[in-house]
């Protein structure tokens, strides 16, 4: 049973890394937005804010066809009165191009909704992997998502592409592994984006880490808050309604489990760790 609490609320999921259509993590993606059209879980929104695939190309006819029955349910949500938005993570190129009508795809590095609160309040989602990243990143990034470069893409066989890139995102989680997140640096430079975007809470993907974290802004002194979506390892949920109450929803076989946000970090936990 869906919680109640998603009615009329904001959903957010990120990093899945979904890899085929057999993939256990595709089929409780796909049970949760059926339930999700159901009028009396309905939310507001689903945001879907990056890796959800391990990898996708949209210009793909193979990958178009594996997953059409995703992009089938996820229009009829929009069509249902659900505002659904998919960015673009990095594990995903020409997501527009998959063809599935209705849906909000995002292209640019953040976004914006507005909640209808007492007071209306500008939220700030990203997928995250810009934040704290060295600067050869965005050099890499910039052109692995070029126009050029997707052009080129397509030339080439869906079968030997697909592996390919598959392989790519296998080669890159391996390295990973050995990679450590230091989390004070990396909510000094959430924080930063904050201010830059104008925002006072903001939520990202991409680290694999359920950070609901206070960060204090630099120039204003003000308090920000950072949410982060841990990964699929056990599907989860962000949700969240207009007055900012955030709670996490675990999915499971056997259906859903809800608990209130808490904050990650605390005196007990190392200053960084391992990327999960």
């Amino acid at each position: 049973m869906v919680p109640t609490e998603f009615f009329n609320k904001h959903v957010v999921i990120s990093d899945l890394h979904i890899k085929n259509a057999t993939d256990q993590r595709y089929r409780l993606l796909l049970r949760l937005i059926d339930d999700l059209c159901s009028p009396k879980n309905r939310p507001k929104t689903l945001i879907l804010l990056g890796d959800v695939f391990d990898f996708c190309f949209g210009y793909s006819k193979s990958f178009r066809k594996e997953f059409s029955h995703l992009g089938e349910k996820l229009s009829a949500l929009a069509l249902s009165g659900v505002r659904v938005f998919f960015l673009e993570g990095n594990h995903e190129f020409a997501l527009k191009n998959l063809g599935w009508p209705e849906i909000d795809f995002v292209t640019q590095d953040v976004f914006f909704i507005e909640t209808s609160a007492k007071q209306v309040q500008k939220i700030g989602l990203c997928h995250g992997d810009l934040i704290n990243a060295p600067w050869h990143y965005y050099i890499f990034r910039r052109f692995i998502k070029s126009t050029t470069v997707i052009w080129a893409a397509r030339l080439l066989p869906d079968k030997i592409f697909n592996a390919l890139c598959n392989r790519l995102a296998d080669s890159s989680r391996a390295m990973e592994k050995y990679r450590s997140i230091n989390h004070q640096k990396l909510l000094s430079e959430a924080a930063k984006w904050l201010e830059r975007e104008e925002v006072l809470l903001g939520i990202m993907g991409h680290f694999h880490v359920p950070y609901a974290e206070t960060v204090t802004l630099g120039r204003s002194g003000k308090d920000g808050q950072i949410f982060c979506l841990p990964s699929w390892t056990l599907p989860n949920a962000l949700v969240f309604d207009d007055e900012h109450n955030f709670y996490r929803v675990y999915i499971t076989e056997e259906g859903y489990n809800s608990e209130p946000v808490s904050k990650y970090l605390s005196e007990e936990k190392p200053r960084s760790t391992p990327i999960g």
